[in-house]
C-alpha cells in the first residue's frame, strides 16, 4: 500500500512537471463606418484637381507620432522626466534622487546606442518610456501582445498626440489632396467648404478654433499648422499638397454625406453614401517566455511586430497571434543595475522556429561607451 501511494505521488509530480502550452482567445467586436466611394475627385477651380477621402481620425495617430519623433516633441509630451525628475530634484527623497540619477545615465546610454545605430529612434523612445514608468515611477507599464489595439497597429497608444481628438472624442476627418495643373497661382478658401449630413450643415474647423481649444497644448498645435487646411491655401503652378479638414462627428444614421466647394456661382459636389458595419473577430494567441542570461537586476523588453506595432512588454511573457507564426518578430532587451553596468541584446525570429515557446536572449557584453 505504501509503495502504491509512493507510485501515485511520483506519478502526480511527474505530470505536474510537464509544461503546458498557455493559450488565450480574444474576441473583438467593433463598428466600422464605411464611405462609398472611399475617395472622390473633382475640379472646384480652373486647373485645380481636388481629391477628397473620408479618414478615420484615429488612423492618423501613427502619422502624427512619426512627425512628433522628427522634432522631438514626443519626448517632450510623454517623457517629462527632464522636468519632474531632474529640475525639481530638491522635492525628491534620497531614494528617488538616486533613481533619478540612474535614470538619467541610462537614458544617456540609450541615446548612445541609438546614435551608434544599435536601434532606431522608435525603439529608443519605447525603452525610455518603459524604463521611466516602470523603474522610476514603479508602475506596471506595457502590453503583452494580446491586446486588440496591438492588432490595429496600436493606433490608440498615440491618441493623446492627435489634435483632432478633443475631450476623448474624434472629429470626422477628411483628407484633401490638391493639384495645381495650371500655370497660374491659385488660392483655395476654407470658407468655400461646407458639409451636409441629413439636415445638418457643418463647416470645417479653422486654425483659430484649435488655437483657442489647444492653447495649453503647444505640441498639438504644431500638428494643426502642419496638417490642417489654412484659411487660404496658396498653390503655385504644378504643385501638389495634402491637407485635412474636420467637422464634429457626423450622425451615422444619415445615409449620405455631401461636401460642397462653392466658388461664386459654381458648386462642386462630393457625394458619399454612409454605412456602418459591425465586425466580430476572434484571435488565438500562444504564450512565449523571454529568457536571458543576464544577472543584472533590471530587465526591460521592447517588441517589434512591424513598423507600427512596436511597444514595451509589461513582463517577460509575450502572447503571439497563432496566425502570425511565420511573421518576423524582434525582441530588444536592455539590462542594467544601480552600479553602472548596462547591456543590451536582441533576437529576430519567426514564432514557428521557437522551441518550447522559449525566446532566449543572449547578453551582449557591455561596451565601455554604454557604461555610466
Amino acid at each position: 500500500m505504501k509503495n502504491l501511494s509512493l507510485l501515485f505521488i511520483l506519478t502526480f509530480i511527474c505530470f505536474s512537471c510537464v509544461s503546458k502550452k498557455v493559450t488565450k482567445t480574444v474576441n473583438y467586436n467593433y463598428s466600422n463606418v464605411i464611405f462609398t466611394p472611399n475617395e472622390l475627385k473633382g475640379k472646384p477651380l480652373e486647373n485645380i484637381i481636388l481629391s477628397i477621402e473620408p479618414v478615420d481620425a484615429s488612423k492618423i495617430n501613427n502619422e502624427i507620432f512619426d512627425a512628433a519623433m522628427r522634432d522631438g516633441s514626443y519626448e517632450k509630451e510623454y517623457l517629462s522626466y527632464s522636468v519632474t525628475s531632474f529640475q525639481d530634484n530638491k522635492a525628491l527623497n534620497s531614494r528617488d534622487k538616486k533613481n533619478a540619477d540612474v535614470l538619467s545615465k541610462v537614458f544617456t546610454a540609450i541615446d548612445k546606442m541609438r546614435d551608434s545605430r544599435i536601434f532606431d529612434d522608435n525603439i529608443a523612445i519605447n525603452f525610455k518610456e518603459k524604463i521611466y514608468q516602470s523603474f522610476f515611477r514603479g508602475e506596471d507599464f506595457g502590453w503583452n501582445g494580446s491586446e486588440i489595439n496591438v492588432q490595429s497597429k496600436f493606433d490608440e497608444r498615440y491618441a493623446n498626440l492627435n489634435p483632432y481628438r478633443i475631450n476623448n472624442k474624434y472629429f470626422s476627418l477628411f483628407r484633401l489632396t490638391f493639384s495645381n495643373n495650371g500655370n497660374d497661382i491659385k488660392k483655395v478658401d476654407i470658407n468655400n467648404f461646407q458639409v451636409a449630413s441629413g439636415n445638418e450643415l457643418l463647416y470645417p474647423f479653422k486654425n483659430e478654433y484649435f488655437e483657442s481649444t489647444l492653447k495649453e497644448e503647444n505640441e498639438k498645435l504644431k500638428y494643426i499648422y502642419r496638417m490642417n487646411l489654412p484659411n487660404i491655401l496658396t498653390m503655385i503652378p504644378n504643385q501638389e499638397t495634402m491637407k485635412y479638414i474636420s467637422i464634429p462627428a457626423i450622425n451615422t444614421r444619415n445615409k449620405s454625406l455631401t461636401i460642397n466647394y462653392i466658388d461664386g456661382e459654381k458648386i462642386t459636389n462630393y457625394l458619399f453614401s454612409v454605412d456602418v458595419e459591425t465586425i466580430s473577430e476572434e484571435y488565438n494567441f500562444s504564450a512565449y517566455t523571454i529568457e536571458s542570461n543576464s544577472l543584472l537586476k533590471y530587465q526591460y523588453y521592447i517588441l517589434k511586430l512591424n513598423d507600427y506595432s512596436i511597444f514595451p512588454l509589461n513582463s517577460n511573457t509575450l502572447y503571439i497571434n497563432d496566425g502570425k507564426v511565420n511573421d518576423i518578430i524582434t525582441v530588444f532587451g536592455i539590462f542594467f543595475d544601480e552600479k553602472g553596468t548596462i547591456s543590451h541584446s536582441e533576437i529576430t525570429f519567426r514564432p514557428k522556429e521557437i522551441k518550447k515557446n522559449k525566446i532566449k536572449l543572449q547578453l551582449k557584453k557591455s561596451n565601455k561607451q554604454w557604461d555610466y
